[in-house]
């Protein structure tokens, strides 16, 4: 069952086929589940580093447990691994630390060590587990192998350890947005207020790859950051084809509830339905059993005690078993029970083995995010109402299992990885900006940028302006560059663009050192004002929004005065913190109604990209611009520097001595960083014309 925290221990181990069971919740490990203990050593490269507070031979592992299991035992067999991760033996095992450990899932064998020693159970740290994780995997840095793509399926270890390990990051979340912060959360992060969602975000922008297991918070992930893609967990036909065949005859009104024993999955409203089930229905035979551990387990205890004893006898609780027997179990029970609180759960793995199992679910409201749930065919949502509750309860019996099985085919955990871990090449690796020059092109990363003249440039744009589609033209300069390796929404924008133009001296320079003496520079500040001098002739209708309303407005008129037969037009853009705010929708219908052929988004960047990424879909055809401040020169609101300050590449010394505070970042801290740019462009041109 997927939590927030990856501390549910329930059903989802048995999605673990081969781990030792836990008889007596004793340390379940024997000898041979380690390997020999080699000494620390860095060892070779590896495609995968997974880093997480898991550990490989702990016997019943929670909901991101169960997804690293999975991913290790169903990955490709081409791919290496490695796993980083922590030490679960009852009062530490200091002899693991800093060791690597061969394991095996399945035919799948790898190597684990785990970096500190932790009590999943305690729920009361001071030290957050992530946080003791992190400092561990400091300490033990020389130990760990290079890797092509890290792993991380927590907020706090990803944005930390991307950073301190320098490789692709490929980010796995689980949880709704309340999963670590909403006031029932066990995380430390519930008392950051809106710090969490923040950082979060930064690091979904910065990721590589993002993958979201809660259907509920794909589309607001992908506006962070539109590479995300969805995922879905899944189920074991091993485990579950041994357990059907070893399950005793399937008892119909054998009602279970599977998972840690948690206030969040509310077990105590579990009794409260059954004994409503019971006064309608007190002939059937029906029994509630209780599988897996948890904090909760004594609370739940007495309240069955406080029962009436004919309803009390029915109910059972079993405490942690055996991932087998619990796939037993599901293979032999008529409806299996899922009462987590809304917004906790993230792609619940229980429901899917339970449906694969042929068993129906019975879910509160919002405890099921994947919509798996259907009324009528694979179970039944219910308010959280006791007696309703139990009604449906009562209406699942009849549902037709071979129907449950089907829903839930195509999530089988060889399909279910696959999609997982697969991956665009261009994502694997890091983003290095680096130009080159072939065949009389400019290419960064194989993305083209236009160098030639006006004229040129004209002739693109207009032959893009009737193409029937939305099209994105970009503007690089310096500090576009360097925040592509870290903003993979901006990247996303530049791989889609249609044309990519050169603003920026040092561009320019950079491209005439490769051998492209013919290189111009195309800013933004100035297509503007040059595209209207050209729209007459080129028939083009042309449309600014971003900006102030007023200097947008002035801008156009001054545009109109200098050019009188261009056809110029403003459309407000109200102020929006988001690129998805509705009232995005006022400006594109007022778009719509004007036709037009160049769109000037002056709202800088990346907001004017990632607004047109999240649109496109409904925007008019014409070509999008992202110009930035161009509207602040056009109106006059802001001076250009000479021009001869412009031609040596010295405009930045100028609108630095005018925003001082704004500009002295990008500057004088992000311009020296471009010397590595060149650096590397340069060195590769030299090198490749010395081959």
């Amino acid at each position: 069952m997927t939590s927030a925290h990856g501390h549910d221990v329930g059903n989802d181990a048995a999605l673990v086929l081969d781990a030792p069971a836990a008889q007596d919740g004793g340390d379940p490990r024997t000898e041979e589940d380690f390997a020999p203990r080699a000494p620390s050593r860095r060892g070779s490269a590896v495609d995968w580093l997974i880093i997480h507070q898991f550990d490989a031979a702990r016997a019943s592992p929670g909901g991101i447990d169960t997804v690293i299991r999975g991913i290790l035992r169903h990955l490709d067999p081409s791919v290496s691994v490695a796993v980083v991760g922590v030490d679960t033996t009852p009062g530490g095992d200091p002899q693991r630390v800093g060791r690597w450990e061969t394991h095996s899932y399945g035919e799948r064998t790898f190597r684990f060590m785990p970096v500190v020693s932790l009590d999943p159970a305690d729920q009361s740290r001071r030290i957050p587990h992530t946080a003791r994780l992190v400092a561990g995997v400091v300490r033990h840095r020389g130990s760990l192998p290079p890797a092509r793509r890290l792993q991380c399926h927590r907020m706090d270890t990803a944005l930390t350890l991307s950073a301190l390990l320098r490789v692709p990051l490929a980010y796995v979340i689980h949880t709704q947005v309340a999963g670590s912060t909403g006031r029932s959360s066990d995380s430390f992060w519930r008392f950051a207020g809106q710090i969490h969602p923040r950082l979060e975000n930064a690091v979904i922008r910065r990721a590589a790859d993002v993958r979201v297991f809660s259907p509920a918070r794909l589309e607001a992930v992908q506006r962070v950051n539109p590479i995300a893609r969805a995922a879905t967990t899944w189920w074991e036909p091993e485990l579950l084809e041994r357990a059907a065949a070893e399950a005793p005859v399937r008892d119909s009104h054998r009602i279970v509830w599977i998972g840690r024993v948690e206030k969040l999955k509310s077990p105590d409203f579990a009794v409260e339905a059954f004994v409503e089930l019971l006064r309608e229905d007190p002939g059937t035979p029906w029994s509630l059993h209780f599988y897996g551990p948890g904090t909760e387990l004594e609370a739940l205890t007495r309240q069955i005690e406080a029962l009436p004893r004919e309803i009390g006898q029915r109910i059972t609780i079993h405490g942690p078993v055996a991932p087998q027997e619990i796939a037993r179990v599901q293979a032999s029970s008529g409806v299996f029970l899922m009462t987590t609180f809304a917004g906790y759960e993230g792609f619940p793995t229980v429901i899917v083995e339970s449906l694969a199992a042929g068993m129906p679910v019975v879910s509160t409201e919002g405890a099921d995010p994947a919509g798996l749930v259907q009324d009528g065919r694979t179970g039944f949502t219910s308010p959280r109402d006791p007696r309703e509750f139990a009604e449906r309860i009562r209406r699942s019996v009849g549902l037709d299992r071979d129907e449950l099985r089907s829903a839930v085919a195509h999530l089988s955990a060889p399909a279910a990885v696959g999609r997982l871990m697969q991956a665009a090449e261009a994502r694997d690796r890091a983003f290095s900006p680096r130009f080159e020059a072939l065949d009389g092109r400019l290419l960064l990363d194989s993305m083209e940028f236009m160098i030639g003249s006006d004229a040129q440039v004209d002739d693109e744009l207009d032959r893009l302006a009737h193409t029937g589609r939305p099209e994105l033209v970009v503007t690089a300069n310096v500090d576009h560059v360097l925040s592509l390796r870290t903003s993979s929404a901006l990247l996303a924008a530049y791989r889609g663009a249609s044309l990519r133009l050169v603003d920026g001296m040092p561009l320019v320079g950079l491209a005439r050192v490769l051998g492209l003496a013919q290189a111009e520079r195309h800013t933004g500040a100035d297509l503007l004002p040059h595209t209207a001098a050209v729209a007459a002739e080129r028939g083009w209708r042309i449309v600014v929004t971003g900006g102030a309303d007023d200097v947008a407005a002035e801008a156009v008129a001054r545009l109109k005065s200098a050019h009188p037969g261009a056809d110029l037009h403003h459309v407000p853009f109200p102020y929006m913190p988001r690129v998805d705010d509705p009232l995005s929708q006022e400006v594109i219908d007022r778009l719509k109604r004007l036709d037009p052929s160049l769109v000037y988004l002056c709202l800088g960047s990346p907001k004017q990209e990632a607004w047109f990424e999240h649109w496109r879909r409904e925007l008019p055809a014409a070509v999008y611009v992202g110009a930035g401040a161009a509207v602040d020169f056009a109106a006059g609101a802001r001076r250009r520097a000479p021009r001869a300050l412009q031609m040596i590449g010295g405009e930045w010394t100028w609108r630095l001595v005018q925003e001082p505070r704004r500009m002295a970042g990008r500057y004088l801290g992000r311009g020296p960083r471009f010397l590595g740019v060149i650096a590397r462009s340069v060195l590769r041109d030299r090198l490749r014309v010395g081959r």
